[in-house]
């Protein structure tokens, strides 16, 4: 091979890999109020697209009805948003390359909740009591009508690296069952539930948020390592999995929770309440707070509170979100999405 055609080859290699992380490190915080959503770079908290939650088939609120404030669900890989609008039965899909719609998908009847597998090839739909229905997903697309999935009651429902497990509530338990059969293998006796249950990078611990307490498990051993009393409103694992950070219920409080031994390590006082939090690939906190006040002490709209750990700062959020919507918190949510190739192979 001739040295021109050795640099040539050299260029585009470099140029691909380049494309690749380019890719593997693009962040967005997306966050919605009734049909109107923007999409915001963690890193400025510069509005990089502002639009409508709207496709062909699914305008919400064209007859003239309030749009409740959907939810954010990204999938594991990260390259599609998808927006559940309550009572629809209903999910509009972004891409998140393109930060535009790009269809609808209908769920089951009865939809409250939706959670996308560890490796996204199946998006569960919790539909009320202990009824969760398992639905094919490849590419943003549901392919198939649904199975009777494991019988878990309320609260988010975790699954292992393959997904060949699914981790949920059982009453106050949190029970360990097979995904392909149902059948429960394990059970953890717990109290104070039930719990909106999160796994940790590593697939090591469960972490386990309530109006109560926050448990966290040893996935392997199976038990408690350890119970933090309070009301929570979720949290986030550390990407390196050693760290739980936790929302109290009041927003006002983020505790740093020692993942190993389930035991509080320190807290973080945000600027302002918090309705919910996420994380980057790296590590660094952002919240959303449902409203802002003002140097004046005037009440404001809903803001970004982004680098929590760091040096926080508070990013307004656009105007039309501040009208806010029925339901959803502070008539506002917001997600954290990063795009990971290869993060979920049904992703891309």
């Amino acid at each position: 091979m001739s040295p021109m055609r050795i640099r040539a080859l050299a260029t585009v290699v470099l140029l691909t890999a380049v494309a690749v992380t380019a890719a593997a490190q693009a962040e967005w915080i997306y966050a919605a109020a009734g049909a109107q959503y923007v999409v915001v770079n963690p890193g400025g908290g510069d509005v990089v697209h502002r639009g409508e939650l709207s496709v062909a088939d699914f305008r919400p609120g064209e007859s003239g009805e309030a749009v409740a404030t959907p939810d954010i669900v990204p999938t594991p890989g990260g390259r599609y948003v998808f927006f559940l609008f309550p009572g629809a039965d209903r999910a509009i899909v972004v891409d998140a390359e393109t930060h535009q719609p790009v269809w609808s998908v209908s769920l089951p009847a009865g939809t409250r909740r939706i959670v996308f597998s560890s490796m996204g090839t199946s998006l569960w739909a919790f539909t009320g009591g202990s009824s969760w229905i398992e639905l094919s997903h490849q590419r943003g697309r549901l392919t198939d009508s649904g199975r009777r999935a494991a019988s878990l009651g309320d609260g988010a429902v975790a699954f292992n690296r393959r997904a060949t497990r699914v981790y949920g509530n059982r009453g106050n338990d949190l029970v360990f069952a097979l995904t392909a059969s149902g059948e429960v293998v394990q059970t953890v006796t717990l109290q104070g539930g039930p719990y909106d249950w999160q796994i940790s990078p590593n697939f090591r611990f469960l972490a386990g948020t309530s109006a109560r307490q926050l448990v966290m498990v040893d996935e392997a051993r199976g038990r408690a390592v350890g119970t933090i009393p309070g009301a929570f409103a979720g949290g986030v694992f550390h990407p390196s999995s050693r760290e739980f950070f936790a929302l109290s219920a009041d927003g006002n409080a983020v505790l740093r929770i020692d993942a190993a031994r389930g035991a509080e390590r320190s807290r973080i006082q945000p600027p302002l309440a918090l309705a919910a939090m996420f994380a980057q690939a790296d590590g660094t906190l952002h919240g959303l707070a449902p409203s802002a006040t003002t140097s004046a002490g005037a009440s404001g709209g809903p803001a970004l509170v982004l680098d929590l750990a760091g040096n926080p700062r508070v990013v307004p959020l656009p105007a039309e979100l501040g009208r806010g919507s029925a339901g959803g918190a502070g008539g506002v949510s917001a997600a954290g999405v990063t795009l990971r190739p290869g993060g979920g192979f049904a992703c891309f």
